[in-house]
């Protein structure tokens, strides 16, 4: 199965995704991968305060790639949902598939492009959190068609960090520079 979240660059995608693979779109996605497990590893107020840096890392992301927003939801919503539906299947267990979001959040950075593991890493991620949550929010689909959205209203977020500040608490500093030294001719 994790085979599966990890190698399935065979999925085509369904909306242009490819900003991910710029300095910005890598940088502020794999922040958001690294609060996503946090979130998954944490409980009580310590998960919604990860779940607050997942929505300010997405947010930024989102703010500096004005059009990231819509392809990005478009992609998570179809290849996302499919990879978690796999992973509903092949995991009957919550704690397997916890373990198996958490396998994939840590490997797919790794991967030679982070615009094909996006959806078949975050869509699984989103959706077991959710799972997790009070929220019923398999019936809000498809009218809300924004995991981040589905999780401010699951943890009830009023505010989300300043993205600058929380990337701090995961090593953002490294991060942009090695994103930065790997832009660099």
């Amino acid at each position: 199965m994790i085979a599966f979240l990890i190698c399935a660059a065979t999925i085509p995608l369904s909306a242009d995704v490819s900003h991910l693979e710029g300095k910005d779109g890598r940088i502020w996605l794999q922040l958001e991968w690294r609060a996503l497990d946090k979130a998954l590893r944490e409980s009580g107020p310590a998960r919604t305060a990860a779940v607050a840096d997942v929505i300010s890392f997405r947010t930024k992301r989102r703010q500096l790639i004005p059009s990231a927003m819509i392809s990005e939801n478009r992609v998570e919503m179809d290849e996302g949902i499919l990879a978690y539906k796999a992973l509903l299947l092949a995991m009957p267990s919550k704690g397997e598939r916890r373990s198996a979001v958490l396998a994939s959040l840590r490997s797919a950075p790794s991967r030679s492009s982070l615009a094909q593991a996006f959806a078949l890493v975050s869509g699984p991620a989103y959706a077991v959190l959710l799972d997790e949550s009070p929220l019923g929010w398999k019936k809000l689909l498809p009218a809300e068609d924004d995991f981040g959205l589905l999780l401010v209203r699951a943890y009830g977020l009023r505010t989300a960090p300043t993205p600058t500040v929380a990337a701090k608490a995961y090593d953002g500093q490294a991060l942009m520079a090695q994103e930065a030294a790997r832009t660099t001719p």
